[in-house]
């Protein structure tokens, strides 16, 4: 069809002789119609328009489908390939349980100084802050429910049997080492000074450290369990 005209239809008579007179002979015929300039121009624009509109559309469309694969596509990633994206300092923030703790003396001998079974947490939070305990569960409680009026016997059982400082932290990306400076702790040597922890390791929800000056000597190797 011509994008600039339009089929007119119309009927096409003519006189014919017949042997008693005359007749007339007619017949549809169909003819082009030039349209104005302006008119063709228009419809021309509109078939364009409409064009362009349908491959914007599918445009749009492929970029949503693109999107949604990518996206289908991180969801369906491991963990462990989402972690190795990350920083050390990011796959390390967050609240850690304590699920083990040894200490090996300045002398070899092996200790469990917190029980076979501690208690204790880590923060690590994102603005540079942690706070950390440790406790024995089987500590003895104090007869006069008084924690100042504690015997010698339950002073002593209750300090060695526990832990605790807080301050800021960081993260020696070089030696993957977790950088903690102290700015209160239980054991008042400790305030003030720089506590440097080797991540063992760091896989998902498992986090494994090693403190090689323990605030009770030696060398105490702890594992981490992420709190959910």
């Amino acid at each position: 069809m011509n994008p600039f005209g339009r089929r007119r239809d119309h009927v096409v008579c003519q006189e014919l002789p017949l042997r008693n007179g005359t007749g007339r002979s007619c017949r549809l015929e169909a003819t082009d119609v030039l349209l104005p300039v302006s008119a063709a121009l228009e419809k021309q624009v509109y078939v364009r328009t409409a064009f362009k509109t349908g491959r914007n559309t599918m445009t749009r469309r492929s970029v949503l489908s693109m999107s949604a694969m990518t996206a289908l596509g991180l969801t369906l990633l491991p963990s462990s390939a989402i972690a190795q994206q990350q920083s050390l300092k990011e796959q390390l923030v967050g609240t850690w349980t304590v699920v083990s703790s040894a200490n090996v003396a300045p002398d070899g001998s092996k200790r469990q100084i917190f029980g076979a079974n501690p208690k204790g947490v880590l923060v690590l939070e994102a603005n540079g802050r942690y706070a950390q305990i440790i406790v024995r569960p089987d500590r003895p409680k104090f007869k006069a429910n008084n924690r100042l009026d504690g015997t010698p016997e339950e002073n002593k059982a209750a300090i060695q049997g526990t832990t605790a400082t807080f301050g800021t932290w960081s993260v020696d990306e070089a030696s993957k080492g977790l950088v903690r400076r102290i700015e209160g702790s239980l054991f008042p040597n400790q305030e003030g000074t720089d506590a440097r922890t080797s991540i063992v390791s760091l896989t998902g929800d498992e986090l494994k450290t090693s403190n090689p000056s323990a605030g009770s000597g030696g060398t105490t190797d702890t594992a981490y369990r992420r709190a959910k």
